[in-house]
């Protein structure tokens, strides 16, 4: 038990901004070239392949370094203007992204084409192309906000809703019948951001109330854990499971980004109680991050570098989460491998374990939050 707690309180004596320094500048060498958001994508193909949330996550963690005042790096040009040009990858006249491989999300024997557009992947190209057009420089803000709006377009139909009022997994017919938490309040939280961007009061009413139904959705189906009396939702409503850490922060975010954006429904959310729900994934005997909260004993494995690098832009942006952050941050160097990139796992684990480009990006952008957002404000 004395190695534990030594162990544990050895994640506050890590030197975060010193970390952050150091892998910074090597994971934007890794990100140079014309195509920063393409590797090995962790589906059963496992090929290389452009995989549209990588170049997001990249687009974001550029913004961050530019708030952070250290320049906007190129790979963030070339990975805005990347999802600009691909935001019709399968051609079918809907603008939208999603991943480069056919996938059945649901095991229900509905493959979905390669690149059939995807509420998460939309919800987060959306998410960093409105940063992007939000910060002085080259981003061609007209062209963005066309094409963002085009892609918000297709969630104003009434029958782009699942049974319980929710925006989504997919534009696929087949997977509007499940009702998925993440995407919807990501998405949802990003409708409202964008209508009051809009000039057109229609379309921003329509944009209001297609996030206002999914976030109604959310307050219908919460849970609240009995140990903690935090807030959490199912991965969806026919599945009795919680969500795993980056969708659980899929969640998370998308909730807090329609707070601030004057949802109608924002005073139904207890904040701190939602927020309260990530805390739940740190190992309670070890530093360890769990992959799932303790809401799941069952389920010991460790968390991945993806889930890490979401969770920390979450912790990094919240000044009341800095324990988290503290351990989310001290939890990284487990996962390098000798060459210093990122593996999919801890570089211990027994797990098939590999390096994605697309989890090297979102804990690229985790790092660059968190340098953006020093604790105590003293960069």
């Amino acid at each position: 038990m004395g190695m534990v707690v030594a162990s544990l309180a050895a994640c506050s004596k890590v030197d975060e901004a010193a970390l952050l320094k150091a892998e910074l500048p090597l994971m934007w060498v890794r990100m140079a070239g014309p195509s920063p958001g393409k590797g090995l994508v962790d589906y059963p193909s496992d090929g290389p392949a452009d995989i549209p949330k990588a170049y997001a996550m990249i687009l974001l963690a550029a913004v961050d370094a530019q708030r952070a005042g250290r320049g906007f790096p190129e790979a963030g040009t070339v990975s805005g203007l990347w999802l600009l040009d691909h935001a019709d990858e399968n051609r079918n006249g809907i603008t939208g992204w999603g991943v480069p491989v056919a996938w059945d999300a649901y095991g229900d024997g509905s493959e979905n084409p390669a690149s059939t557009e995807y509420t998460i992947a939309t919800a987060i190209a959306v998410h960093a192309l409105l940063d992007w057009a939000g910060e002085p420089g080259t981003a061609p803000r007209d062209r963005i906000m066309e094409v963002v709006l085009a892609a918000s377009q297709p969630y104003f139909d009434a029958s782009m809703r699942t049974p319980a009022g929710l925006l989504p997994y997919s534009l696929s017919p087949p997977d509007r019948r499940y009702d998925t938490f993440n995407p919807a309040a990501y998405m949802a939280g990003q409708m409202q951001r964008l209508s009051r961007l809009v000039n057109d009061p229609g379309q921003a009413e329509l944009l209001r109330q297609a996030a206002d139904q999914t976030m109604q959705a959310l307050l219908d189906h919460r849970k609240v854990n009995p140990a903690t009396g935090s807030w959490y939702w199912n991965y969806s409503v026919q599945e009795d499971s919680s969500n795993d850490l980056p969708h659980a922060s899929y969640v998370v975010d998308g909730i807090r980004t329609y707070i601030r954006h004057g949802g109608r429904l924002a005073a139904a959310f207890d904040r701190e109680k939602v927020l309260a729900h990530l805390d739940e994934f740190l190992g309670e005997k070890t530093p360890d991050i769990r992959a799932w909260p303790r809401l799941r004993p069952d389920v010991t494995l460790a968390a991945r570098s993806y889930d890490i690098g979401m969770a920390l832009h979450v912790a990094c942006t919240e000044p009341a989460m800095a324990g988290l952050r503290t351990r989310l941050i001290a939890a990284t160097p487990a996962y390098k491998d000798p060459d210093g990139q990122y593996l999919k796992y801890p570089a211990a684990s027994k797990e098939r374990n590999f390096v994605v480009r697309e989890y090297e990006t979102y804990l690229l952008r985790g790092f660059e939050t968190c340098l953006a957002h020093p604790v105590g404000g003293a960069k």
